[in-house]
């Protein structure tokens, strides 16, 4: 596999998590959880809609891993 340089590597977008039905910002909290990765999981109602939905949060990049951000 070629090595990446940072020329060649995919940008990623990273947006706030929103309602996925119709786009609100405004949620309930139900629940949420630390995962054993570091990552977060929090399920959510819609405030506007009542979607019931649920949010992934990756774990933050320590200095083994990727370097300090």
């Amino acid at each position: 596999m070629k090595k990446s340089t940072w020329d060649t590597v995919p940008v990623v977008e990273v947006r706030l998590p929103t309602c996925p039905t119709c786009g609100e910002l405004k949620y309930i909290g139900i629940k949420g959880w630390r995962d054993a990765d570091g990552g977060r999981t929090s399920r959510r109602v819609c405030k506007r809609c009542g979607q019931l939905y649920i949010v992934l949060s990756l774990p933050d990049c320590g200095s083994d891993d990727l370097g300090v951000w």
